[in-house]
């Protein structure tokens, strides 16, 4: 199988000086780019008007289509996602409801208001880092295939969000102690 460059015949004719460029070639480009007939015949009806859209519109896809993340870029940010939600958010053994120690302090009420608010807060996180795990999940189990960038996105959401959380707890659990 012959691997064509596609992307050389777009910077080609990108890389070409504005008057020399030939606007039909242009358009076929573009053409084979979108599938969008429709507009290849319009654009073709009035090349020198549309010059400008065709250079717009091809940069766009040229742009696109060299920052798009490589499979093994893709790999690796999925793998990164996985790992996320097993390392901090998966059941660990031991884990039983008798040795859990964290929720509301039974002087909860008689704590002050900055306090009360930091366990407000994390209710208010744990159901968001709930969304946001579930979000995720779907996303590595979905079949088709998904931006990197959302789920590099979405992870480092969790990541911030779960720090937080921790952090309130802490402070939340410290309290008094000092």
């Amino acid at each position: 199988m012959i691997k064509y460059n596609f992307n050389a015949v777009i910077k080609a004719w990108l890389d070409a000086a504005p008057e020399d460029r030939n606007l039909a070639h242009g358009a076929t480009i573009l053409l084979q780019l979108d599938g969008n007939k429709i507009r290849h015949n319009n654009i073709m009806r009035n090349l020198g008007r549309n010059a400008g859209l065709i250079e717009s519109e091809l940069r766009r896809h040229y742009e696109l289509r060299v920052n798009r993340p490589s499979e093994e870029d893709k790999e690796k940010i999925r793998k990164e996602a996985k790992d996320l939600l097993s390392e901090k958010f998966s059941h660990k053994s031991g884990n039983t409801a008798a040795a859990f120690k964290a929720g509301r302090r039974a002087d909860h009420d008689t704590l002050p208001e900055e306090i009360q608010s930091l366990y407000r807060k994390n209710l208010e996180l744990r159901h968001s880092m709930q969304q946001l795990h579930l979000q995720i999940r779907n996303l590595l189990k979905s079949r088709k295939d998904c931006a990197p960038q959302d789920l590099k996105d979405l992870c480092a959401l969790l990541k911030k969000q779960d720090t937080e959380y921790r952090l309130n707890w802490k402070k939340y659990d410290d309290y008094g102690k000092e």
